[in-house]
């Protein structure tokens, strides 16, 4: 019996060994499992922790463009708002009334001139017609098939309009003219706007024909829709992008309309009398005197 017992009790151990060898394996096999689940866990977090600071980072750099568009909207509005008055205060600065020459009965002849810069050489602009008989005085110079004349003494005015880089002329678009219209012997300014409505001919050649106190016409030039006035012609006209011409001249047949002389017939004329003219040094002009005619913000070219 006690040997019988004795062996009923060893496999009875030998089976609770088992039984524990087993437990303890698949507690292990449990515990290994939780350790594999909470790294992976642990990576998921940090993988979630790179992807919420990127997402910050994403959201910091949105944010900072946000302020710089509302910061480029908000001066482009008031650049904008600003334009008009910038634009016509540099045609004004630029511009003055100047004797052309004296009638037969002492009365004196004025136009509107405006000063120009063109690589280092200055001049006055202004018309060639006058009421004097339509002879451009020895002061002048014609540029010959236009309306347009060079005077060759120093600016006399504030400041001088650089017309090196010039606006392209387009059809349709608005421009702004400036002027001195002369009532009871008073100056008096006068700025207005109005479209670039259509072209005299559509050949670039001289061929051009006289109208009123010999004002000559030429193919080449613009129409601008305004209020040109007496004593306007010769102002400097200007569109978004800036520096158009010279205004000049009233059609009898088109109410309110005015020629524009296109800049590249005026920096011509100035480089081809270049030596009777004047240099900026020689009449003293400062350089931050030379002026550029400020673009809009919705200029094209701009």
């Amino acid at each position: 019996m006690d040997s019988d017992g004795n062996a009923d009790r060893d496999e009875s151990l030998k089976d609770l060994v088992r039984d524990l060898s087993g437990l303890v394996r698949n507690l292990s096999g449990r515990m290994e499992r939780g350790q594999q689940e909470l790294v992976e866990r642990m990576e998921g977090v940090e993988q979630g922790q790179e992807q919420l600071a990127t997402n910050i980072s994403a959201l910091v750099t949105i944010t900072s463009r946000m302020d710089s568009t509302l910061s480029q909207l908000h001066s482009d509005f008031h650049m904008s708002s600003n334009f008009s008055h910038r634009r016509l205060m540099a045609l004004k600065n630029a511009s003055a009334v100047i004797q052309v020459c004296t009638e037969a009965d002492g009365t004196p002849s004025v136009a509107t001139a405006h000063a120009v810069h063109l690589n280092g050489i200055v001049a006055m602009v202004t018309v060639a017609h006058n009421d004097c008989g339509g002879v451009v005085p020895p002061s002048f110079i014609h540029c010959a098939g236009y309306d347009l004349a060079l005077h060759t003494g120093c600016p006399v005015t504030d400041e001088v309009l650089d017309i090196e880089n010039v606006a392209d002329i387009r059809l349709g678009d608005s421009a702004v003219a400036f002027g001195y219209v002369i009532e009871n012997g008073i100056p008096l300014e006068r700025g207005w706007e109005g479209t670039l409505v259509g072209k005299l001919g559509i050949s670039q050649g001289l061929a051009a024909f006289r109208g009123v106190n010999n004002a000559i016409y030429n193919l080449a030039e613009y129409f601008l829709s305004g209020m040109q006035l007496p004593g306007m012609s010769g102002g400097p006209a200007a569109n978004g992008c800036g520096y158009l011409g010279l205004a000049h001249a009233k059609r009898t047949d088109v109410n309110h309309s005015a020629f524009i002389i296109p800049a590249p017939v005026i920096q011509e004329c100035i480089v081809t009398h270049t030596m009777w003219l004047k240099t900026r040094t020689a009449c003293n002009i400062s350089e931050d005197k030379v002026r550029f005619i400020p673009a809009s913000p919705s200029c094209p070219h701009g």
